[in-house]
């Protein structure tokens, strides 16, 4: 079935040059209505892009690389939109921000027209001619950008005849051209009831045909009940009113559009399975029936790093501060709803268990967690660590193949299994890419599987489903590092076989949490040595309890890093190879990585370190080398790993291999072109390599974005391109800056003397304005804390013969400092 899109692209491709209004009108027609990229609108568009035959796809006897832009902007927009995933119509306009292309149409009319229900979409079939007979014949010209049918009906009901008499178009079309037709304004009375006459032989004819062509059927159908296929998309799911409150056993209160009766009876069978602890939490949380395009939008505005094109998407499941959501597709069928009802309340679940053990919602992106709490840390901990030790394929370490995505996916699809295993229901055929790959799913039979494949996962869906029957209070008792550690004690002891007399042995079985209340009590600690000491004295007596062992380490790195003293007792390079054991042992562990992600970040070589970052935390040469030596051996054991290959790009930067590190840094950003530290430290590895004018485009573009002023950078930019002139004029700003307090974070005269640029100024316009004001500088107190900075001093003195400096030492005192010497005097 055609719609606008393909008719305007139709016109498009029709000779061999894409103009500017063309692809104004494409651009318009792909965001229309929905304000997103459906896997058939990819398609198309991949033919204009990628060379292969379009022929093949449309039968035009030509092949992409024929085709001309008359813009070639326009062929580079196409091709990021499909390179980057950009499928919402918010997303495609942020990425053509990104690439300083903009949208070929006004950014606000395509949001209008995304977003608009009132949008005329004609069939792309045209009625050329139209007769009605009273004796029920008729006959029928039908015309589109390609093709041209005429269909004489006289009477016949075999579909597979009627097949042949309208050759390649399809009786659906047939109604949608006729369905349109009719509203038009130049169609006359007489040709309406034509049409009207028409549709009603058709709807007659297929609803005498439910045992050839159910199918058939139901899609005429709704298209006579409903054909305005422009349902508006909107984010404010508040103003929905209730369409269910309580009905047929369903205690949640459901929002939206009226469900039909198949979809109440897909909610049954899903509630019949919820435990009365799912159902508290649904009873807390909404759930909005909603168009599949506005489900799939939100998740494209919701996922930066999502690139590949979901072939269907039912449910959307999402925290906020003021309660979950759950947003379901009214155009499912009956057995994806069900499946996708219990794996939705499935994410909810996990939002309540991580909230409960100190979970926290990001302020900016209320949508996610910035820290999902213990329970987050352990389902990172268990799928990441699972996966690393077993190479076998994606199904038999995981729920399902959908479950493999990541912690979140692997639980809510391990509560799917453990609630629709436990009968016989079968997974409607579509579910079963996403499930198996394969066809024939069925989940009481993976569920056993699982138990055998991953025993420790099962034990902890056991415990869940227990926790959930009897509507425990205590997270605790189902995710918890005590139950961890005794769900992988029994498997050892077991032989890693759970029967049934192991499973219910295991939900008997009573658990002293103290090592764990001990644990979050000293993790309170805001006293890190204090907090240290007390890990240490639980990891005395209870060695092999995973997360002290992780914090200890951790709690040893952040002394370190805070007092820069060797206040724990241990060398830089002990320091590293604990991390590094822990690394790995735990290689999926999100703490550890986070530090060493950070460490990695401290460049020694940088002029002014990133505000996270306070400089290199080890500086012992060996631990260094070390650190990089980590990251890159994590990188190599696990590559397709986005988290291993972000450290290994940081410590080829710090190791010196910027034209290396640059590869790297790049394959990052054509995942996610908005990672901050990647584009920061891209542009850095650009100077080291005296790639000038492309590292000052990335600090411009930073800099436009509000992300800073980057005044060091451009200076060292400056430098390097022997730009004397512009330096000056940045020297002069930035001293304005300091001598008015207009800025809180100002670059001073010293810091840019270590460029070692001042000889290079003495004839420059404006080197007598920056003296002056070097000299207003230098009668204020300026703090020190190194050797560098005193040849600074020494460098003031010597080019601009001012008066004595004062040095405000870290400890607050106030000794002069006299130039052309290395003394102080109190």
């Amino acid at each position: 079935m055609f719609d606008r899109f393909h008719t305007t692209f139709c016109q498009a491709v029709a000779d061999d040059r894409i103009t500017n209004q063309e692809f104004s009108e494409l651009e318009k027609t792909l965001f229309e209505g929905d304000g997103i990229i459906d896997e058939i609108e990819h398609q198309t568009l991949e033919a204009l892009v990628y060379p292969f035959a379009v022929a093949e796809e449309l039968s035009l006897g030509r092949s992409v690389d024929q085709y001309v832009f008359e813009d070639q902007k326009d062929f580079k927009r196409l091709a990021l939109a499909i390179d980057h995933g950009a499928w919402s119509v918010e997303r495609y306009i942020q990425l053509m921000r990104d690439f300083d292309l903009g949208t070929k149409n006004d950014e606000k009319e395509l949001l209008h027209l995304s977003n608009s229900s009132d949008l005329h979409h004609s069939s792309p079939i045209t009625i050329e001619g139209i007769s009605w007979n009273n004796d029920g014949t008729f006959l029928l010209t039908l015309k589109d950008p390609l093709r041209e049918v005429t269909w004489h009906y006289r009477g016949e009901t075999d579909l597979e005849m009627i097949d042949l008499s309208l050759g390649d178009f399809t009786l659906y079309e047939v109604v949608e051209a006729l369905l349109d037709f009719r509203k038009r304004e130049e169609t006359t009375e007489k040709e309406k009831n034509n049409a009207e006459a028409i549709l009603a032989t058709i709807q007659k004819l297929v609803a005498n045909t439910v045992e050839e062509d159910q199918e058939l059927q139901k899609e005429i159908q709704e298209l006579f009940a409903n054909n305005n296929h422009n349902i508006p998309v909107t984010d404010d799911y508040k103003k929905d009113s209730p369409v269910l409150r309580g009905e047929h056993r369903l205690p949640p209160i459901f929002y939206g559009p009226a469900p039909s009766e198949e979809v109440k009876e897909a909610l049954i069978t899903a509630f019949d399975h919820f435990e009365p602890g799912t159902l508290a939490i649904l009873d807390k949380s909404q759930i909005h029936f909603c168009r599949y395009s506005e489900i799939a939008r939100k998740y494209y505005n919701t996922h930066p790093d999502q690139v590949d094109l979901l072939g269907s998407y039912d449910g959307l499941s999402f925290p906020t501060s003021g309660g979950d959501y759950i947003l379901l597709s009214n155009e499912a069928d009956q057995g994806a709803i069900t499946y996708t009802v219990v794996h939705e309340a499935g994410h909810l679940i996990s939002f309540d268990l991580m909230r409960k053990s100190g979970g926290v919602l990001n302020e900016e992106e209320i949508q996610d967690f910035e820290y999902r709490g213990v329970a987050g840390d352990i389902l990172m901990h268990h799928l990441g660590n699972f996966r690393a030790k077993r190479n076998i394929p994606l199904l038999a370490s995981h729920p399902t193949l959908y479950g493999s995505t990541n912690e979140m996916e692997w639980f809510a699809e391990a509560y799917t299994l453990m609630t629709l295993g436990n009968n016989h229901y079968e997974a409607p055929w579509e579910l079963n890419t996403i499930l198996s790959g394969d066809v024939g799913f069925d989940f009481k039979s993976r569920l056993e599987e699982f138990r055998y494949e991953d025993p420790v996962g099962y034990l902890l869906m056991a415990k869940l489903k227990q926790y959930l029957s009897e509507n425990r209070p205590n997270p605790e008792e189902v995710l918890s590092w005590t139950i961890y550690q005794a769900a992988e004690n029994l498997v050892y002891a077991s032989g890693g076989i759970i029967n049934k007399e192991t499973e219910q042995a295991w939900l008997e079985m009573e658990f002293n949490f103290g090592a764990e209340e001990g644990y979050q009590r000293w993790m309170n600690e805001q006293n890190i040595s204090d907090r240290l000491t007390g890990l240490a004295s639980i990891n005395s007596v209870q060695p092999n309890f995973y997360p002290v062992m992780r914090d200890i380490i951790l709690t040893s790195l952040e002394i370190r890093r805070k007092s820069q003293a060797e206040e724990i007792g241990l060398s830089d390079v002990e320091m590293i190879n604990a991390l590094a054991g822990a690394s790995l042992t735990y290689p999926y562990d999100p703490k550890i990585n986070g530090m060493l992600w950070e460490l990695l970040q401290c460049d020694p070589r940088a002029l002014q370190p990133e505000k996270n970052c306070r400089g290199p935390l080890f500086k012992d040469k060996e631990a260094l080398k070390r650190l990089s030596e980590l990251a890159v051996e994590l990188h190599r054991r696990y590559p397709e790993e986005n988290i291993f290959e972000d450290l290994y790009a940081f410590a080829l930067k710090q190791e010196g291999k910027d034209a290396e590190a640059l590869f790297v840094f790049d394959k990052i950003l054509q995942k996610d072109l908005s990672y901050l530290e990647v584009r920061l430290a891209k542009a850095d590895c650009l100077v080291n390599l005296g790639r000038y004018s492309e590292a000052e485009k990335i600090y411009e573009k930073l800099k436009e974005e509000g992300k800073g002023n980057f005044e060091i950078q451009f200076a060292k930019i400056y430098q390097g391109e022997s730009q004397w002139k512009k330096l000056v004029d940045l020297l002069n700003n930035e001293a304005d800056k300091k001598i008015s307090g207009e800025s809180s974070r100002f670059m001073t005269i010293t810091e840019l003397l270590g460029l070692e640029v001042v000889p290079h100024l003495q004839n420059q316009e404006g080197w007598n304005d920056l003296r002056q004001k070097a000299g207003q500088l230098a009668k204020r107190p300026i703090a020190y804390k190194n050797e560098k900075t005193l040849d600074q001093i020494d460098l003031l003195y010597d080019f601009y013969r001012l008066e004595p400096i004062e040095v405000v030492l870290k400890n607050g005192s106030q000794p002069a400092y006299l130039p052309g010497s290395r003394s102080y005097k109190p």
